[in-house]
């Protein structure tokens, strides 16, 4: 299973301000609502913030958004890992793919 794999239909939230646009990573289990997930871990990250300039706005910092949708721009992507051990097995696979052959499985 690939754990960080992003494609086309991965929803997210993109940040205009930042040009960066965020998805979760859940490790093949999404949750309810994945956008609310990651929305409140960018609020708690200090990333994101409901605080507005000016409080007569009605627009939000964010754009809740699929990946193709802002895939041609030059932007940051950035994905958030749902658990600690999620991201621990991310990371363990980037590692295995980046020391294992193309072709070899690994066997030797």
């Amino acid at each position: 299973m690939d754990l960080t794999e992003l494609n086309d239909e991965t929803p997210g939230l993109y940040l205009s301000e930042e040009k960066t646009f965020y998805y979760i990573v859940t490790g093949g289990r999404m949750g309810i609502n994945p956008i609310d997930r990651l929305r409140n871990v960018l609020m708690q990250r200090g990333v994101l913030s409901y605080v507005r300039e000016n409080p007569n706005s009605s627009k939000l910092p964010f754009r809740i958004c699929k990946y193709e949708e802002v895939r041609e721009r030059e932007i940051q992507v950035h994905p958030i890992y749902a658990t600690p051990h999620i991201q621990k097995l991310a990371e363990e696979e980037a590692i295995t793919q980046e020391t294992v052959k193309p072709g070899t499985g690994g066997w030797g």
